[in-house]
């Protein structure tokens, strides 16, 4: 992510000489500067003479770290004499914490980074100032995000999908826009009035993520007494299923039957249940010194959910 900003900064403020600059970057600079001519040539314009140092110290920290030099940095950059002291400066800001915060406001407002209200906020929030940091690839950067899965604590990246918790079609929606540079929403509801996207495929491309599921995790004992008493009340709900209705319930023996089982197997729901809410009452009173329940979101899979056209 660092080498396509410094190529650019280095293509902007040349100045002849990249002796200290990356050879890649530098490579970079000069191919993108042989394009830049042969348009000028082509067009018959005459590029601006190169930015003296004065406007460059000024221009490359709005540009890298979003502020101007303060007086001493102006004045020991100015007073430098180096050959490569414009590469060196570019590569000293870029390394600089500067730098993590001002390109992440433009990473937090192109993801709709929130780090209020929601518990993966913070750690959202880590993991993208921690790729500007690392330099991290940008390839790795969205793999990280589209294919997040897992606790908070442990992945910082499902803040992509957590930041729209139970909206799998805005999220979808947002990816084609931010990674895919269209928009396709409008075709959620009808085929895109004024772009090639038909509704047919947008839930195509929603069907990749709509497997998608945030849903919280408790933390410490009592929030795993928590999540043992819902998989439990679960189990109950699965194992003791209403009989089908019979098609035919004109026999009277059929019907008596039917209501026979139904009531046979209400009373064991219920009898499970109330065993269930009698043992949730004794650990709710094993843990009543605790203070509330710590939750933590999970992002997981579910590949048999399925999106349907509306």
């Amino acid at each position: 992510m660092k080498s396509l900003l410094a190529c650019s900064m280095i293509v902007t403020f040349w100045l002849g000489s990249l002796a200290r600059a990356d050879p890649k970057v530098s490579a970079a600079a000069a191919e993108i500067d042989a394009l830049l001519a042969r348009d000028w040539a082509a067009h018959n314009l005459t590029p601006n003479a190169s930015a003296d140092d004065s406007v460059f110290v000024r221009r490359i920290y709005l540009d890298v770290v979003g502020r101007i030099p303060t007086t001493r940095e102006a004045e020991e950059f100015l007073a430098s004499r180096e050959e490569g002291r414009r590469p060196a400066l570019i590569d000293k800001l870029l390394d600089s914490e500067g730098y993590v915060q001002n390109y992440f406001h433009y990473w937090a407002d192109v993801l709709r980074v929130q780090s209020k209200g929601q518990r993966t906020g913070p750690a959202y929030v880590h993991f993208v100032k921690d790729a500007l940091r690392t330099n991290k690839p940008y390839d790795l950067f969205v793999r990280e995000m589209i294919a997040g899965a897992g606790k908070a604590w442990s992945d910082g990246a499902i803040g992509y999908y957590t930041r729209d918790r139970g909206m799998p079609l805005d999220n979808m929606a947002s990816t084609v826009r931010v990674f895919l540079g269209t928009r396709i929403e409008c075709a959620q509801c009808h085929n895109h009035p004024f772009d090639k996207w038909t509704q047919k495929q947008f839930y195509e491309m929603a069907a990749f993520t709509f497997g998608v599921e945030v849903r919280d995790f408790g933390g410490g004992l009592a929030g795993g007494i928590s999540d043992l008493v819902r998989d439990q009340g679960m189990a109950i709900r699965t194992t003791f299923k209403q009989p089908e209705r019979p098609k035919d319930m004109t026999d009277v023996a059929d019907r008596l039957a039917y209501w026979a089982e139904v009531d046979k197997v209400g009373r064991a729901r219920r009898a499970a249940e109330e065993a269930l809410h009698q043992a949730e009452q004794l650990y709710n009173q094993a843990l009543s010194e605790s203070r509330g329940i710590p939750r933590y979101p999970k992002v997981t899979f579910d590949e048999k959910r399925k999106v349907t056209l509306p």
